[in-house]
């Protein structure tokens, strides 16, 4: 009768223990929560995502809906290359790819725009590409080219 009362105490205790670990696990828990509640911003423009990686000359881009100044901006300071326009419209980009060559990945990324690359005449001093002219939207080509036809 005496070990079966010390095999009972010992299941009390281990349940007793388990509780405890559980309550443990779920204030850790909560209190993690709660610190990447606190420490991470909230995403800017509603939501939208811009993330632009340049690596010995690939490209990678995680674009969700971000405004075309922020991705144009983005270009600029990964590629370290100069991006020129005028009035930007009010358009948002997405892109999503990974590691593809700088020019082709850039295309993807403005690829309702017309836009012109130039590059350094001597790439041992910086960067190959120079400078990222954009011009307009492809719909505002396409309907210059019908005013010209009429």
């Amino acid at each position: 009768m005496g070990s079966f009362l010390n095999l009972k105490s010992e299941i009390s205790n281990l349940k007793s223990e388990s509780r405890l670990r559980g309550k443990r696990l779920a204030f850790f828990l909560i209190l993690a929560l709660g610190a990447v509640i606190y420490f991470v911003p909230p995403l800017e423009g509603g939501g939208a995502v811009c993330v632009i990686e340049v690596k010995e000359g690939k490209i990678s881009a995680n674009i969700v809906g971000a405004p075309i100044a922020e991705v144009v901006g983005k270009i600029a300071e990964t590629t370290q290359a100069k991006v020129t326009h005028g009035a930007l419209p009010n358009v948002t980009v997405t892109a999503t790819f990974k590691d593809l060559p700088l020019e082709e990945g850039i295309g993807r990324i403005l690829e309702t725009f017309n836009y012109i690359f130039l590059y350094q005449a001597d790439p041992k001093s910086g960067p190959p590409l120079k400078e990222v002219k954009l011009l307009f939207p492809k719909e505002k080509a396409a309907e210059k080219e019908n005013e010209k036809k009429k």
